[in-house]
């Protein structure tokens, strides 16, 4: 249980004990989603807004990122 508490700590603001973390993995299950045609614009736009976290496929990384 150690090593599962210390990333998940990774992920937690540590002033709120909050996360925000953007799912951008539907391409992949369900077509290309509204917002995610163009996953590089998309991207930029998660980004901007600072998540702690993106969740996506490595196919988005390596093709749009």
């Amino acid at each position: 249980m150690i090593g599962k508490h210390v990333r998940m700590k990774s992920l937690m603001n540590p002033k709120t004990g909050r996360t925000v973390i953007v799912a951008m993995d539907h391409g992949q299950i369900i077509g290309p989603a509204q917002g995610l045609e163009n996953p590089l614009d998309a991207f930029r736009r998660v980004v901007r807004g600072r998540p702690d976290a993106i969740l996506t496929t490595r196919g988005m990384v390596e093709r749009g990122w």
